[in-house]
C-alpha cells in the first residue's frame, strides 16, 4: 500500500495546485505573489540555517518553503490573468499564427498572438482564437490584417459546453474571423518555429497515411497515430464514444507507452554491448511526442519515461507516483492554465488509478495460469483501474459510460498495438520501399482496422442497452465519487476491513440520490424552451424538438454541439420525433397548451389576407423584409424573437429596427435560451 512517506513531493504538488487556483480565483495582483514568494523563502532559509536551536523551527522552514511553492502557482497563473489591451471592436493590427487547433475543410481555427495594433500601445502579444479562410496558413506566418475582436461565446443552452470560461482559462477573451481577401500572408523567415515544425511532419505523415491506407480505415489510423480526428466521419465518432474507446483516439499516455515497450524491444539485441543506446529511445518518444501536438498527456508519459530511464542510468529508483508528480508539476509551472485542460485531468487521474489501484485489484483474484494472467486478467485489471480513476470526469464531461467498456478495451488493445506499429514502420518504409509494397502494408493496415477495430465496435454499439448517454453529474458529486473510489481502493488494500467498502458505497448511493432527487424535481413540469441553435429555429418541449423544418434529425445532427448540453442538464436519454400528445404544428406554427409560436420566415404579402393574426412568440427567420408598422398590422403578438437562425447581418438589421421603436424582444444571440412558463 502507498504511504505519503514514499511520496515526498505529494504536498509540494498539491501546494502548487492550490496556489494555481489561488490565481485564479482571487483578484490579487501577480506583484503581490511575486513579494510573498521572496519573503517565505527568505522565512524558510533563515528559520533553516538560523542558530535557533529547536527543531520546531525546522517545521517552520517547511511550512514557509511550502507557501512559497503556492505563491508560485498563484504568481505564474495570475501573472497574464487580467491583460485585455483591447475591447470590442474593429482592428487593423500584426499577428503571428502561434498553433493550428484544428483543420476544417475551408478554413483553419487557430491561436493567434497580435504583436501591435494600429493607433493602440500594447505591452506584449495578446493571443485570440481565429477562424482563418486560408487553407496554406501555417504557424509561424505573419498576418495584417483588419478584423473584428469580440467576445467568446457564452453558453446560450441549458447544459452547453461553455467556451468562453473554457478559454478564459487560457487567458484568451476574444476571437475574430479572417476572409483570405482581408488579409496580407507573410511567410516564415526564420531558421526553426517549433509549432510549425510539428504541423509540418503531421501533416507529411497525414499525407503517407492517405495514399498507401484504403480511405475507409486512413482517418481511423490518422487519429490512433496523430490524434487528428477531423477526417472521421460523425457515425464512427458516435460509435467510438458510445463503445468507451474514444481514449484511444486521443493520443495519450498508452500511445507513448506501447511505442517506447517496441523500440525496447527492437533495441534490446544491442544494449548490452552499448547502454548509452538507451536513450534512443527517450529521443525518438519526444519526437513522436511533438508530432502529435506536444499534448499535456503525451508530455506526462514523455516526461515520466524520461525520469525512469535516467534514474535507472544511476541506478536512482523512486516511487512512480514521483515522477507522476514531478512531470505533472513541470507542466503546471510553464502552463498553469492546463489545470483545466480535459485531456490533463483525464490522463493524469488515469495514472493515479493505475498506480493506486491496479495491484490491490490484481491480488484480489489470483489465477494460475499464466498466460490467462498475463494477457487477459492484468489488462483487464488495468483497464479497469484506469477507467474507475477516470468515470467521474468522464461522467461530467461527456455524460457517457459503456456498461462493456472493459470488453471493448479488451479487443482493441491488439489491433492498436499492431496499427501502431505498422503505421511507424509505413512512415519509414515510404522513403525507402516501392510504392507497391507500401500499398501492401497499407492494406493490411486496413484489414486489422476494419475488422479487428470497426466491426466489433459497430457490431457492441448496435447490441441493446449497452451504453448510457446524457448522464448529468454536477462539480459535488465529482468529488463524492473520486472519495468513494479511493475508500474503495483502500479496501483493496484491506480487504478484510469492510468499513472502507461500506464508506464507498454510502459515497455513491449519496450521489445516485443526488441525481435522482434533481431528476425528480426538474421533471415535475413541462420544460418548454426556445433554443439558441446555429441556423436553425428550435423550440423544445421536455425531449421534443420543434424546428420548423421537414427533417428535424438533421438540424439536431448539425447543432449536437449546442442541443446535447440540454438533454444532460434534463435527463432525457434522447430526442423524440413522435409529437407528444396536446402538441399541433406544421412548418410554421407550434402550440403548446396555451402558448404557440410563428415563425415568420416570408414576406408579409405572401401570409394570410387577414390581418390581426395572435400568437404569443413571433420568431423572426431570414427570408423576409421588416417593415414594423406593416408587422404590427399583420400579427398581434406577446413576444417577438431573434434566434441563432438568423444571419448575422439580418440579426442586426432587425435588432436596430426593434431598439428604434422602443419594441422588447428576446435575443438567445445575446441571453442565451428563453424559458417559456405554461
Amino acid at each position: 500500500m502507498m504511504h505519503l512517506e514514499q511520496i515526498p513531493l505529494f504536498k509540494p504538488f498539491i501546494g502548487l495546485l492550490i496556489g494555481i487556483l489561488l490565481g485564479y480565483y482571487l483578484e490579487i495582483p501577480s506583484n503581490v505573489f511575486l513579494i510573498s514568494i521572496i519573503v517565505f523563502l527568505l522565512l524558510g532559509l533563515i528559520w533553516m540555517y538560523g542558530n535557533f536551536g529547536h527543531t520546531r523551527y525546522i517545521a517552520l522552514s517547511g511550512i514557509s518553503f511550502l507557501l512559497a511553492i503556492v505563491s508560485v502557482g498563484a504568481f505564474n497563473y495570475s501573472i497574464k490573468k487580467d491583460y485585455r489591451p483591447v475591447v470590442d471592436g474593429l482592428y487593423t493590427y500584426t499577428a503571428v499564427i502561434d498553433k493550428i487547433i484544428s483543420r476544417k475543410s475551408d478554413y483553419s481555427r487557430v491561436y493567434l498572438d497580435v504583436l501591435s495594433i494600429q493607433d493602440h500601445s500594447i505591452n506584449h502579444s495578446y493571443r485570440i482564437v481565429s477562424n482563418v479562410y486560408d487553407k496554406e496558413i501555417l504557424p509561424g506566418d505573419t498576418i495584417y490584417a483588419s478584423s473584428f475582436f469580440k467576445p467568446l461565446m457564452k453558453d446560450l443552452n441549458p447544459g452547453q459546453f461553455n467556451v468562453k470560461k473554457y478559454f478564459a482559462y487560457k487567458y484568451i477573451y476574444h476571437t475574430t474571423t479572417l476572409k483570405s481577401d482581408k488579409l496580407i500572408k507573410s511567410s516564415f523567415k526564420g531558421f526553426f518555429h517549433f509549432q510549425r515544425w510539428c504541423q509540418l511532419s503531421s501533416k507529411w505523415c497525414r499525407s503517407v497515411i492517405k495514399k498507401f491506407v484504403p480511405q475507409r480505415s486512413a482517418s481511423t489510423v490518422q487519429a490512433l497515430l496523430l490524434g487528428i480526428k477531423d477526417d472521421v466521419s460523425e457515425d464512427m465518432l458516435e460509435v467510438y464514444t458510445k463503445t468507451g474507446v474514444m481514449h484511444a483516439l486521443a493520443v495519450s499516455g498508452m500511445h507513448v507507452g506501447i511505442l517506447y515497450l517496441g523500440m525496447l524491444v527492437l533495441l534490446k539485441p544491442i544494449y548490452k554491448r552499448w547502454k548509452f543506446i538507451s536513450f534512443l529511445p527517450i529521443l525518438l518518444i519526444w519526437i513522436f511526442s511533438f508530432v502529435t501536438g506536444a499534448g499535456p498527456a503525451v508530455l506526462r508519459a514523455a516526461l515520466m519515461i524520461t525520469f525512469v530511464v535516467i534514474g535507472k542510468r544511476f541506478d536512482e529508483d523512486s516511487h512512480p507516483v514521483n515522477l507522476l508528480l514531478v512531470s505533472g508539476g513541470l507542466i503546471l509551472i510553464f502552463q498553469p492554465y492546463l489545470l483545466w485542460d480535459i485531456g490533463f485531468q483525464l490522463s493524469f487521474s488515469a495514472m493515479l488509478g493505475l498506480f493506486y489501484l491496479m495491484k490491490p485489484l490484481q491480488n484480489v483474484i489470483f489465477i494460475k495460469t499464466k498466460w490467462i494472467n498475463d494477457y487477459i486478467w492484468s489488462p483487464s485489471a488495468m483497464s479497469v483501474s484506469a477507467q474507475l480513476a477516470t468515470l467521474p470526469f468522464s461522467f461530467f464531461y461527456f455524460g457517457n459510460f459503456s456498461f462493456l467498456f472493459l470488453l471493448t478495451n479488451l479487443i482493441i488493445i491488439l489491433p492498436l498495438t499492431i496499427c501502431l506499429y505498422g503505421a511507424v514502420i509505413l512512415l519509414v518504409t515510404s522513403q525507402i520501399l516501392p510504392e507497391t509494397l507500401n500499398l501492401i502494408i497499407g492494406s493490411i493496415l486496413d484489414k486489422i482496422i476494419n475488422y479487428g477495430f470497426n466491426v466489433p465496435l459497430q457490431f457492441i454499439y448496435s447490441l441493446p442497452g449497452s451504453f448510457a448517454s446524457h448522464i448529468y453529474v454536477a462539480f459535488w458529486q465529482v468529488i463524492v465519487l473520486s472519495l468513494a473510489i479511493f475508500f474503495f481502493g483502500f479496501w483493496l488494500y484491506r480487504i478484510k476491513s469492510g468499513r472502507w467498502l461500506l464508506t464507498s458505497l454510502f459515497l455513491v448511493a449519496i450521489s445516485i440520490f443526488g441525481s435522482s432527487f434533481r431528476q425528480v424535481f426538474i421533471k415535475k413540469d413541462i420544460q418548454l424552451s426556445i433554443l439558441h441553435s446555429n441556423k436553425s429555429h428550435t423550440v423544445a418541449v421536455d425531449n421534443y424538438l420543434w424546428t420548423g423544418a421537414a427533417n428535424s434529425s438533421e438540424v439536431i445532427n448539425n447543432n449536437s454541439f449546442f442541443l446535447n448540453g440540454y438533454l444532460r442538464e434534463f435527463g432525457w436519454n434522447d430526442w423524440i420525433f413522435k409529437t407528444p400528445e396536446g402538441i399541433k404544428y406544421d412548418t410554421s406554427m407550434l402550440i403548446v397548451g396555451n402558448q404557440s409560436f410563428y415563425i415568420l420566415d416570408q414576406p408579409l404579402y405572401l401570409y394570410s389576407n387577414k390581418d390581426g393574426i395572435e400568437v404569443d412568440y413571433l420568431i423572426l427567420g431570414n427570408s423576409m423584409y421588416l417593415k414594423m408598422e406593416d408587422l404590427l398590422k399583420k400579427f398581434k403578438f406577446k413576444h417577438i424573437v431573434l434566434d441563432g437562425a438568423l444571419d448575422y447581418s439580418k440579426y442586426s438589421i432587425f435588432k436596430k429596427i426593434l431598439d428604434k421603436e422602443n419594441i422588447p424582444y428576446i435575443d438567445t444571440r445575446v441571453n442565451g435560451a428563453y424559458r417559456v412558463e405554461l
